[in-house]
């Protein structure tokens, strides 16, 4: 080994000072741009994907582009549309090149919630979790993916929705949010005429504990306009 190295320190030596310094600094500058690339074309993939995202929301369910994306789909029916599986490509490419990324864990929660696909959403907001301890934007989309899989109509088994709505009872709770909040946006969501998101907060203030006769009676008119 030690001949090779000698060997190959002659041959170095012999190259010009001027050419070895040239070299040299080319190796350098292909590694910067090898280091620096892979955040550079992460971010373009997930600046590309948000955009079709955002795109679909405005297209399809501006009146919910304030809400959480995993509540929009049992607000308003969502069409298929190719740009949703064009953005998951473009994630997956962003994954494949830095997998610990948690923003493109978050927008690919969020495609998937839009897709109907909530199994795969719960999955990739869990990995954005895991990478943000302590961010609470996966673990709301998280809960609100398990509400809306219950409202959506036969997306959900009967015997499974209890165990659904235990999980999103949970997390809201753990992040402080309680009865009172969610009643309170509901009947002011009612009383704007606004009846997508009132029956979805009355939804929401049923996991706390029963609705009081006034709002039971609402729910009962809500259910009739949503569900099918």
């Amino acid at each position: 080994m030690k001949k090779f190295f000698d060997s190959a320190k002659e041959i170095i030596n012999k190259i010009p000072r001027k050419i070895r310094r040239v070299g040299l600094l080319l190796v350098i500058v292909l590694i910067l741009a090898t280091i620096v690339w892979k955040p550079i074309r992460v971010m373009d993939l997930q600046a590309r994907a948000g955009k079709q995202i955002e795109t679909f929301t405005e297209s399809y369910a501006a009146l919910y582009a304030d809400f959480f994306t995993c509540q929009i789909p049992a607000l308003t029916r969502l069409p298929e549309d190719p740009s949703l599986d064009q953005a998951v490509a473009l994630l997956e490419k962003a994954q494949n090149l830095k997998p610990n990324n948690p923003q493109t864990y978050l927008l690919l929660g969020r495609a998937y919630c839009l897709q109907g696909d909530f199994s795969k959403a719960i999955a990739a907001f869990d990995e954005f979790s895991r990478i943000r301890k302590g961010n609470p934007l996966g673990v709301l989309e998280t809960a609100f993916s398990h509400i809306t899989m219950t409202l959506i109509p036969d997306l959900v088994p009967e015997e499974d929705v209890s165990a659904h709505e235990a999980v999103a009872e949970k997390i809201l709770l753990s992040l402080g949010y309680s009865f009172e909040y969610f009643i309170d946006e509901a009947d002011g969501a009612f009383d704007r005429g606004a009846h997508a998101a009132a029956w979805y907060w009355y939804r929401l203030a049923g996991l706390f504990q029963p609705l009081p006769e006034e709002a039971a009676q609402r729910v009962d008119f809500l259910d009739g306009l949503f569900i099918d």
